[in-house]
């Protein structure tokens, strides 16, 4: 689910920040304001307040920004729709929102100060309200200080009225230096949040959600097995096909042969960017990867872990037919046909550590480590390596390739496996049809 810190904030106000030509570039929001009506789907009105502008804006979502007292302070009012997984009762919509809110927080990034989730009532919809405030430790700034920043955020996250499966997050957030915060934060916040009224949408909607056809593979497989999560969220029974080919459910052979006997091959690394859905897996305190969400590829979004060494991201092809880790960052070596992972010295393994802070086959659970030989890394004091390490700088290389095995076992130990199989009987009988 797209939310807070994941998309936008920190990004979309270096717009307002980074020089004063571009500011002039971006449309100012009048004073008096006026409601901002032609959002399809609601309308709502922004603060009485000179300096705010748009910089970012579509019929489905809009991003308004204002400059603070300094130069890397900013303020922020977003508003971005996102698909649902089912839910029946509100109680289930508001475990959806606490869950997704926690997981879209990047623990490597922010360091959370305070977090509150309560209900909010609105009339006609089920809606969520969040204050949240954050250590930035990683802020993009144009001034040189070395502090760290504060995010603040009030956010309320509703369903759409007359459609449910379509969810909008309304964003007022401040990023501010330690004792700089604005101290009418709150009442601001709930002056715009407090304006919103929904509005029926106009058919289609959203086309921003996915630029693809609804009918396509991609999207049609991930809402699906986004419906068979929701039924096992809530306790509903599922639906799995009374029957299948032998080769589809009664085979005892190993994951990456169930997977074969479906036309299913396990690759070495998935596409970031192709047509097809990204499946996220969630460790439990036990060890154990559990499926949470199933996602078309859409408006360049591709679902990247904030915990990487806690999740795992498989692509799963448009045509059902490939599956593999979605590794987001690696140092691909041809000759060895490998991963290359190092640790230490750049100036040895020619391994930047930033390459490590994304999603990454040297840290996932789904690699093995490769019998390739001695790995040959010259250093200009020592060159003297032991199975890739550099005795004087402690540094050392070692190679990593997907292992299929692991893939294929995560794959068919999840709900993903039953509702690839639901995929594959769908397309079958859709054959037979006349």
């Amino acid at each position: 689910m797209i939310l807070l810190l994941r998309f936008g904030i920190v990004c979309i106000t270096l717009a307002i920040t980074s020089c004063a030509s571009l500011q002039q570039q971006l449309p100012e929001v009048k004073i008096p304001p006026e409601r901002i009506i032609s959002q399809n789907g609601y309308s709502f009105m922004p603060l009485n307040e000179k300096g705010w502008f748009i910089v970012g804006r579509d019929a489905y979502e809009i991003a308004l920004a204002k400059r603070g007292e300094n130069q890397d302070e900013t303020f922020a009012i977003q508003a971005k729709p996102f698909m649902l997984p089912t839910f029946n009762t509100h109680e289930e919509f508001a475990h959806l929102i606490k869950e997704s809110q926690a997981d879209d927080i990047n623990p490597q990034r922010f360091n959370i100060i305070k977090q509150e989730v309560t209900d909010y009532q609105m009339k006609g919809t089920d809606c969520v309200k969040s204050h949240l405030i954050t250590e930035d430790n990683a802020a993009v700034k144009i001034s040189s200080r070395p502090d760290n920043m504060l995010l603040e955020a009030l956010t309320l996250t509703c369903a759409l009225p007359i459609e449910k499966s379509i969810g909008i997050s309304f964003i007022y957030s401040q990023r501010y230096y330690p004792g700089q915060g604005d101290p009418s934060f709150v009442e601001k916040a709930a002056s715009v949040l407090n304006s919103i009224e929904f509005t029926d949408p106009q058919p289609p909607y959203p086309s921003t959600l996915q630029q693809v056809d609804s009918k396509s593979p991609p999207v049609k497989f991930s809402l699906s097995c986004t419906d068979r999560l929701g039924k096992r969220s809530t306790g509903l029974p599922l639906q799995i096909p009374a029957s299948h080919t032998d080769a589809m459910q009664k085979t005892e052979a190993d994951p990456v042969h169930k997977l074969a006997a479906m036309g299913i091959s396990v690759g070495r690394n998935g596409s970031t960017k192709g047509n097809g859905s990204y499946a996220l897996f969630k460790k439990d305190q036990n060890g154990a990867y559990s499926l949470t969400a199933v996602k078309p590829y859409y408006n360049d979004l591709y679902i990247e872990p904030n915990d990487f060494r806690n999740k795992e991201v498989l692509f799963v092809s448009s045509g059902l037919d490939i599956i593999a880790p979605a590794f987001a960052s690696y140092k691909f070596v041809e000759v060895r046909q490998a991963f290359l992972c190092g640790s230490g010295s750049k100036r040895v393994t020619g391994i930047d550590s930033s390459d490590r802070t994304a999603y990454n086959p040297c840290d996932s659970s789904l690699t093995s480590a490769r019998n390739t030989g001695t790995s040959i890394i010259a250093n200009t004091a020592l060159t003297v390596l032991s199975a890739g390490l550099n005795i004087v700088t402690g540094s050392s290389a070692t190679f990593v390739d997907t292992d299929k095995e692991k893939v294929a076992g995560l794959v068919v130990n999840s709900e993903l496996f039953e509702c690839l199989k639901e995929a594959k009987l769908a397309d079958l009988n859709a054959v037979k049809q006349p």
